[in-house]
């Protein structure tokens, strides 16, 4: 059953962050479908960048050239679809190439810069899940309600691995590796690093089921008053 929320002229935008693996890509795609509002993934307009820089051998550490090619890229999405300067990404995103870039690309301030404007138009106008680093910390501070996603890293990397088994020679330890190695980047980085929003709910989704989450995310909701 579709919920639809009743909010007026008001907004209504949730905030769902975490890191890799915890599972606000699913979450947040279910609790859109559940609750009839729009989806923004922020990771996938990452990747759609890392993957274009990978496709057109841009040296991402060049400032200089990494700004002028930002500039010229057109991102286009929806809730099943990404495509940059008219090109459909959606298939291309999610491979051990961009696993392994993402984290360093979305550290640099001019990617973030970019993503930022276009996440802050959107929150800006209509009711909205976002899942991200920093939804509810920098993007919407002021989100009705703020989500943070957790899980082991063990588990975080199990997800993952399943996800890029996709014929890519690929080991969970390699996967383990990169995962460690994305939290410390994006823990670290000094442009918006991931940290939980004072006023976020923390859900640790380790040995919980997609319904359990989608379930205790709804409480809250209704437990906030929120006409449903």
């Amino acid at each position: 059953m579709v919920v639809h929320i009743l909010w007026g002229d008001v907004l209504f935008r949730i905030a769902i962050d975490g890191p890799a693996g915890s599972g606000k890509s699913t979450i947040a795609s279910r609790l859109a479908d559940r609750l009839n509002i729009d989806y923004v993934d922020s990771g996938s307009i990452y990747r759609a960048i890392t993957r274009a820089i990978i496709d057109n051998r841009i040296n991402y550490k060049n400032i200089a050239e990494l700004t002028s090619f930002i500039q010229n890229l057109n991102i286009e999405f929806d809730s099943s679809s990404i495509s940059v300067n008219g090109v459909d990404f959606s298939a291309k995103i999610r491979v051990a190439s961009v696993n392994s870039l993402v984290s360093e690309v979305a550290a640099i301030s001019v990617v973030r810069k970019k993503v930022n404007n276009i996440l802050g138009l959107i929150a800006e106008k209509q009711n909205v899940i976002m899942d991200g680093r920093d939804i509810g910390t920098v993007i919407i501070p002021d989100a009705e309600l703020k989500i943070f996603l957790n899980a082991s890293v063990e588990e975080r990397a199990r997800r993952r691995f399943f996800e890029l088994n996709n014929g890519e020679d690929l080991s969970y330890e390699d996967v383990l590796a990169n995962i460690i190695h994305r939290d410390n980047i994006d823990s670290s980085r000094e442009d918006s690093p991931l940290t939980k929003a004072a006023d976020a709910i923390e859900i640790d989704t380790t040995k919980l089921t997609i319904d359990d989450i989608i379930r205790q995310i709804m409480e809250r909701i209704s437990s906030k008053n929120y006409a449903l």
